[in-house]
């Protein structure tokens, strides 16, 4: 059921134009000059760097040593079909780093991991590809990613065809790929305020500052274990309620102790 799910969303996001596992060549035609919206520095678990570069469709990997640009996941980020593509709302993945696996959301595909300087592969030929275990939970897209304690989180989700815009699913402790809940796995999620929407979150004073279009909480691992053999992994607590908030959500950037955005 995951292929099969892996496979209708691979399907999906491709264009016109594109040849799938018929023999052909393998084609995408997108006429627009895209922005560099994505820089992420990524690090092997033995010290091997890799600088990752993020388009609205393509994401690139450049190795410390040739300086070449290797492309390892195209034809993403929903409507790239003609001309008019130039001028659609701005598409930018986020991305978040744990051991060898770094993981990628933009808000419309299906979350994505790519293993360090793995090789493309399948029939869309990328290095990227999509979370199956996500796809297992009906979680078709996110708009934040980020590493925190061991794991990874995503937040601001679409699931089952409903978007959730409060809620925040964290994988299991050390495996990225692991998101089913249940048994020794620490996988799970939680929602903020019925009405509120995560704008963005970073790392701060060691606990996860969450950023949503009402308030401000931090976020910290549970230190009940009884909380934690309820499936409650993270605690998140409100510290600010207001206006003062980044009503612009990709200025967000941390300097040192201290958090910068725009707002109004």
């Amino acid at each position: 059921d995951q292929m099969v799910a892996a496979q209708t969303y691979q399907e999906s996001s491709t264009t016109a134009g594109t040849a799938f596992c018929t023999g052909s060549e393998l084609t995408r035609v997108n006429l627009c000059e895209e922005s560099v919206t994505l820089l992420h520095s990524v690090s092997s678990p033995t010290g091997a760097r890799r600088l990752m570069a993020g388009t609205k469709t393509r994401l690139y990997v450049n190795d410390d040593y040739g300086g070449n640009w290797r492309l390892i996941a195209d034809g993403m980020g929903g409507c790239f079909q003609d001309d008019e593509d130039c001028l659609c709302a701005p598409t930018r993945f986020k991305a978040a780093t744990l051991g060898d696996e770094t993981f990628l959301a933009n808000n419309v595909d299906p979350v994505l991991v790519w293993q360090f300087d793995s090789d493309v592969e399948g029939c869309d030929q990328r290095a990227a590809q999509y979370v199956y275990e996500l796809l297992s939970l009906g979680i078709e897209t996110a708009e934040l990613v980020i590493e925190f304690k061991g794991f990874i989180l995503i937040a601001n989700v679409i699931q089952d065809g409903i978007r959730y815009k409060n809620r925040i699913f964290w994988s299991d402790f050390n495996a990225g790929s692991s998101w089913v809940p249940g048994g020794e796995s620490l996988a799970g999620f939680t929602d903020l305020g019925a009405s509120e929407e995560i704008l963005n979150w970073a790392v701060i004073g060691g606990k996860l500052r969450v950023y949503t279009n009402k308030a401000i909480y931090d976020g910290q691992l549970v230190g009940d274990s009884q909380l934690a053999q309820a499936g409650l992994v993270f605690a998140f607590q409100e510290i600010y309620r207001g206006t003062a908030l980044p009503v612009y959500r990709n200025t967000l950037i941390r300097v040192g102790a201290t958090h910068y955005f725009k707002g109004e």
